[in-house]
């Protein structure tokens, strides 16, 4: 799940430690349940977040991502049996990422077991023949798109906050990505206007997500456009529905309207600080957030570097 030092200051695992050890009473529902089992994971309790992990999977078992994640901690826990049938379920239920799986130091210690070879095996050839059925040339030209929606604003990142004193350069790595962006939506358009919105069975994971990126770029008008296409393809199911709800919160806030998600955030120039911008029920954002997909609130704000409180108003 994750390997290298801990990136959590004391006082933080502290207070992860205290919820880890007080939630098994009350954590209920399928997302609190891994939130608390990723709390006791980065804490090291590899123990208490099997027990999470089980109990949320007893609720449903079909996230691959978090089967993976329960596998590493049983892995790490020293629970092997569990940490493969946890691995099996995840690729059956479609991770199909086979070189992190076979590059992971958390899962390193089910390297010798026999069935570790029949899973990446599997994984191998199940891969192969998914690769077989995409779009090549459009798979090429939206990873290339990607690229280029994504350099920039990584050089933008390092000059506006590694290096402030660069403002210049900051500045000019922001005027060729509002050039990028632009020539990115006429490309992007076209490809919808053509194909439809695409989902990882055509073009692969990276691909499908670049023409998100893109359209989150693109004027409301343009997004309105095409978000039937968008709807059309969460219907088929060929897109997961967390898509949908990133851009339905985009739109709404650009229409002035409150987000559902909270997903849009907001920066006060004045206070220096990010907050969330105009959301509807807070209190209930959570569940909402839950049954798309996304995490909970108090995990996104902490990346803005803020703490998700559902009665504060928006700045």
């Amino acid at each position: 799940m994750r390997s290298g030092n801990n990136p959590y200051p004391r006082t933080i695992l502290v207070y992860i430690a205290l919820s880890c050890a007080l939630t098994h009473a009350i954590a209920q529902s399928y997302g609190e349940l891994v939130h608390q089992a990723d709390s006791c994971f980065k804490i090291g309790e590899y123990d208490n977040s099997m027990k999470f992990y089980s109990q949320a999977f007893a609720i449903k078992s079909t996230v691959p991502r978090d089967l993976y994640n329960a596998a590493c901690s049983a892995a790490l826990g020293g629970q092997s049996h569990f940490a493969m049938a946890w691995v099996k379920l995840a690729v059956d239920n479609g991770w199909t990422n086979i070189s992190h799986l076979e590059s992971d130091a958390d899962l390193r210690s089910l390297h010798g077991l026999p069935e570790w070879a029949q899973v990446t095996n599997d994984l191998r050839n199940k891969r192969e023949e998914i690769e077989s059925k995409y779009d090549r040339a459009l798979q090429q030209e939206l990873l290339a798109i990607y690229d280029t929606d994504q350099s920039p604003r990584r050089q933008y990142s390092y000059y506006k906050r590694l290096i402030p004193e660069q403002t210049a350069k900051a500045d000019s790595m922001y005027r060729i990505i509002r050039r990028t962006d632009s020539l990115n939506v006429i490309k992007v358009t076209g490809i919808l206007d053509k194909h439809g919105w695409v989902g990882n069975e055509l073009v692969g994971d990276r691909a499908m997500d670049a023409i998100s990126m893109v359209m989150h770029h693109a004027d409301l008008k343009t997004a309105l456009k095409y978000l039937p296409l968008l709807k059309e393809a969460v219907d088929r199911k060929t897109l997961p529905p967390v898509y949908l709800a990133l851009m339905e919160d985009r739109i709404a806030v650009g229409e002035g309207r409150e987000q559902l998600y909270g997903s849009q955030i907001g920066y006060n120039e004045e206070t220096k600080q990010y907050y969330v911008m105009a959301l509807k029920d807070p209190e209930d954002v959570d569940k909402r957030r839950e049954a798309v997909g996304l995490g909970p609130m108090s995990d996104f704000t902490r990346m803005y570097g803020f703490k998700w409180d559902p009665n504060s108003k928006s700045k």
